[in-house]
């Protein structure tokens, strides 16, 4: 019995978790530019706004939530950033040795292929360019 009051309290968490997160996704969406959502970005919504606008104190909280919201993405994206740049500048290494040239190319294709699959494609390519390694390596399609 104690184990099946575990799992009512864990699914009931997971989905109050999320409808929190669509929640808040929907009152202060992240910035898209280039149809690319840029995290830690998070702006209120005109109602929203005006929401917290009418409850005194409300503004502040407001932004204190957003501050809070935005850190916590940004240092998330940064160490999603950090581990692509070390991959992709481990595979650079590698491609340099003779004896896997060949199997390290066809890897940066797959590679490649999957990003696009993925839609992380414009993330690999800003993290390549930044990184100063071509970006130039396309799908065998």
């Amino acid at each position: 019995m104690k184990n099946f009051s575990a799992l009512i309290l864990i699914v009931v968490l997971l989905a109050g978790c999320a409808a929190i997160n669509r929640a808040f996704n929907a009152a202060a969406p992240n910035q898209v530019v280039n149809g690319v959502e840029i995290p830690g970005t998070h702006t209120p919504t005109p109602l929203t706004k005006d929401v917290a606008d009418a409850i005194p104190y409300g503004s502040y909280a407001l932004s204190f939530i957003l501050l809070g919201v935005n850190f916590y993405q940004k240092v998330q994206s940064n160490k999603l950033s950090k581990g692509l740049s070390a991959t992709i500048q481990a595979i650079e290494v590698a491609s340099k040795e003779p004896a896997i040239k060949d199997a390290i190319a066809q890897l940066k294709v797959e590679l490649s292929t999957a990003h696009q699959i993925a839609d992380v494609q414009p993330l690999i390519n800003r993290l390549m360019k930044k990184l100063g390694f071509p970006a130039d390596i396309k799908p065998l399609a």
